[in-house]
């Protein structure tokens, strides 16, 4: 036999044991190792089936930085197993939308992990379509009306202020609110200045001196409490704080509470403007402001003399002689306006003693009122005591 022709001969027995050992190896290797995946696959047909779905959290604020929504299923596959799945939510309004994909995290379970980026949208993002595919490629997808319908949650609101009853908003920058009812979620803000509208007759900012300007986006119904925390510190009297809302351009005195243990003060208003902090002023409000006109000393010298003598008699009740020095205070202090002491720390020293002075005015009539109906009540006594006998 030709040398040619064996060659030919062995190189067909051996392609042929090749074959042989190839086709042998994968039928032990599909009987013994993946026999189970490749007749469930084949056998099949059935998509997974939904068992529940919840995410956390419901409520977010991303304005001070991003959050995540971390999604959970539980499922089931009897046969070939669950393998992924995903989810899409979208904002009710305009349509941004926000998913991920449904990775494996236990036998019969999927996660995913949400991220919502800092200042996204405010507002409500539901579910929009959420699917689930096994390992022999059968998959089932849900609306979120039909996951709604199961009784499954579908939606998670971006803002501080969502739908609700009693919502509780902060406290930011000191100040908590209470809403009695938001019918439509929204975002609040509070932002804070040491100016704005002037103060009424009779009141001082505290030092510093601080407003409070609330807006949202929320719509709700009234009324709303305002509480905000306080310093001590900033006030002479902290008993006499009161807390304004500025309505229709005028303060308007709001306050429900007064809480001088834990430093809070509250009010109820209808409606959102400027706050702020003001307490009655008092003698000693009017004898700081001379301490801090940085006065040639000896004008500072005489209306301190004058000041004291005025507190001294307020505090023996003894409002007249108050007001008979207070007006001779003033009278000085006009007498220096526009010389060693300035046009705007005159009128700022003439208004506040004024103020002060109206204020006897009305301890006056009240002590008067109290006068009468004292006297009355005595004279009826006497008659029914008469009577009797």
């Amino acid at each position: 036999m030709s040398f040619v022709l064996k060659s030919a001969l062995l190189y067909i027995k051996y392609m042929n044991l090749r074959k042989f050992f190839i086709i042998t190896f994968s039928i032990m290797y599909i009987l013994t190792l993946d026999s189970a995946f490749i007749f469930a696959q084949i056998e099949d047909t059935r998509p997974p089936e939904l068992i529940s779905l919840d995410f956390n959290p419901k409520i977010i604020d991303v304005t001070q930085g991003p959050a995540t929504i971390r999604v959970t299923v539980t499922t089931q596959d009897d046969i070939s197993g669950i393998d992924q799945g995903f989810i899409a939510f979208a904002h009710t309004t305009i349509g941004t939308q926000r998913g991920g994909t449904l990775g494996v995290s236990s036998p019969n379970s999927l996660s995913a992990e949400i991220f919502i980026p800092q200042f996204s949208p405010v507002g409500i993002y539901r579910i929009i379509i959420m699917g689930l595919f096994d390992k022999a490629g059968n998959h089932t997808e849900f609306t979120g009306n039909q996951l709604q319908s199961l009784g499954f949650p579908v939606e998670f609101f971006n803002g501080n202020t969502p739908l609700g009853q009693n919502v509780m908003v902060g406290p930011i920058n000191k100040v908590t609110l209470n809403f009695s009812t938001v019918t439509v979620g929204g975002q609040t803000t509070i932002a804070s200045s040491s100016s704005g509208p002037t103060p009424p007759s009779g009141f001082k900012l505290g030092n510093p001196p601080v407003y409070y300007n609330i807006s949202t986006t929320a719509q709700f119904n009234p009324p709303v409490q305002v509480c905000i925390s306080y310093s001590d510190t900033q006030f002479k009297n902290e008993k006499n704080l009161k807390l304004f809302h500025f309505e229709n351009g005028a303060w308007v005195d709001v306050i429900t509470s007064l809480d001088t243990i834990n430093n809070i003060i509250c009010g109820s208003v209808n409606f959102f403007s400027e706050f702020t902090l003001l307490e009655n002023i008092t003698i000693d409000h009017i004898i700081d402001e001379v301490k801090s006109f940085n006065l040639d000393s000896d004008i500072e010298q005489g209306l301190l003399d004058k000041l004291v003598a005025a507190k001294s008699a307020i505090e023996r009740n003894q409002n007249k002689t108050a007001t008979n020095i207070l007006k001779a205070f003033i009278n000085q202090v006009k007498a220096q306006k526009g010389k060693k002491i300035t046009n705007e720390q005159a009128n700022i020293l003439i208004n506040d003693a004024n103020a002060l002075i109206k204020t006897f005015g009305s301890n006056n009539l009240f002590s008067l009122f109290k006068l009468i109906l004292l006297d009355w009540l005595n004279k009826f006594t006497k008659a029914f005591l008469f009577i009797e006998r």
